[in-house]
Formats: C-alpha cells, sequence, structure tokens
C-alpha cells in the first residue's frame, strides 16, 4: 500500500532555504500557541486554521511544506492531500486509537504524533516527515505495526490454507539486507525514532536516515510502516 504522502518529502527537501510554512489545523488556538515558539526557533513559520475550508483558502497564493492535523478536526484528508501534493501530512491525537491512526495513515497521513510528546519530538518530526519519512511517536507506533503483523500473519495463514502442501510455493526471495540495515529495521519496527536508533548504534542521524532511504528502494516501499510489513512479508523481519 502506498500513501499518498510518500512523495512529499522528496518535494519539500528540494525547496528552497527561506523558512518553510508549517499549516496547523485545529478547532481551537491551544496547539499553536503551544508550538509557535519552538517550530519559529526552528526556522518555520506556523500558520493555523479550524477546518478545511479556512485551511484550503490561502493555500492557493502560497502553499505549505507541511500540514499537521488534529485528528478532532472533521476534515477529508485524502481530498487535503490531493490538494496538497507536495506537503506531507502529520496527525496528532490525544490517543493511540487503532482505527483513526490507521484510516488517517491509509487515507494518506505520512505520520502520527501523540499530543504528549509534540514538546519532545514535534521538530525532529517535521525533519523527518520533509525528508520522505513517517514519524511517529513510540505508542502509535507500535500500535500501528502490530495491526501489520497481525494482519500480515492472516495473510499468510490464508495462503497456506489454500494451497496444498505438496505444491506449496518456496518462501518469497526478497532483496538482501546488510546487518546494518536489518538491524535499522528491526529498530524501526519496535517504533524507534531516527535520533533514538543513531543513539542505539553510534551512529548520525543522517547515516540512518541514508540507511533508511536504501531500505525504502530496496523493498519498494515509502514508509515505515510498508517497509516493516513488506518485510515481514519476504521473512526478512519475524511476524510476530
Amino acid at each position: 500500500m502506498r500513501m499518498d504522502g510518500c512523495k512529499a518529502g522528496a518535494a519539500a527537501a528540494g525547496g528552497s532555504a527561506s523558512r518553510r510554512r508549517l499549516l496547523l489545523i485545529e478547532p481551537g488556538r491551544a496547539l499553536h500557541d503551544l508550538l509557535a515558539g519552538s517550530t519559529g526557533a526552528a526556522g518555520f513559520d506556523l500558520f493555523a486554521a479550524r477546518s478545511m475550508a479556512e485551511a484550503v483558502r490561502p493555500l492557493d497564493a502560497n502553499a505549505p511544506d507541511l500540514i499537521l492535523l488534529d485528528l478532532d478536526v472533521p476534515v477529508d484528508i485524502r481530498a487535503l492531500c490531493a490538494s496538497n501534493p507536495g506537503a506531507p501530512l502529520v496527525v496528532v491525537t490525544a490517543a493511540s486509537t487503532e482505527s483513526r491512526i490507521v484510516d488517517a495513515l491509509k487515507a494518506g497521513a505520512s505520520g502520527c504524533l501523540l499530543r504528549a510528546d509534540l514538546s519532545a519530538r514535534l521538530v525532529p518530526a517535521i525533519h523527518e516527515a520533509l525528508d520522505g519519512g513517517s514519524p511517529m511517536s513510540r505508542e502509535v507506533g507500535r500500535v500501528v505495526l502490530d495491526r501489520a503483523r497481525r494482519q500480515s500473519s492472516q495473510i499468510a495463514a490464508v495462503r497456506l490454507d489454500s494451497v496444498a502442501p505438496a505444491s506449496a510455493p518456496a518462501p518469497e526471495v526478497g532483496p538482501q539486507l546488510g546487518p546494518r540495515k536489518r538491524e535499522i529495521l528491526e529498530m524501526l519496527s519496535r517504533g524507534l525514532s531516527y535520533a533514538e536508533i543513531a543513539r542505539g548504534l553510534g551512529i548520525s542521524v543522517n547515516t540512518v536516515r541514508t540507511h533508511v532511504r536504501d531500505i525504502y528502494e530496496r523493498l519498494g516501499a515509502c514508509t515505515k510502516v510498508e517497509a516493516v510489513v513488506t518485510a515481514m512479508q519476504r521473512g526478512l523481519l519475524p511476524r510476530a
């Protein structure tokens, strides 16, 4: 499954050196007031909207580089992504409710952060999304990946049940990943951020990004979840 937001990182990364625009869609101003200082200090201009209609109006003249969406706002995520194909969309939620998060990712969101993690995670998550990644709070990543594992196991069980043992196909041969890339992929599957992986392995965040891009390319994936699911289906990661 390829998500609409997977093209956004490359488009944004090729932008100018000027300050980038962040569009925040939320029902009030609580998040804007909380995040304006940190995003401004990091070189981003933060603009707020309270609805889909209010969000779309100013974008014709000056499109955002990234969109932050509070999941409490009733917005058509698919339409919002389609109207801003160059901007990754990261959703923000108070609780890691599986169905809402998965629906948002399927509709085109590039990542998901819990409100409680915004102070520490937002700026690194913005850079990760603009770089083509899928930033997620650790708890969110665990919820989504657990669901992906369940679905992958169910698919494998259906395939095994539908094929007679004598004619069962050989395991699919996937791309070769070296020990370091497998290690990084396994850490991604546990919901670790790029910064946490870098600290754990004693390498730079840029080196992690380079490995992740190569993993995505070799697996034909454009998001962390897609890469992990594909790796499990091809026997590169355990299903459980």
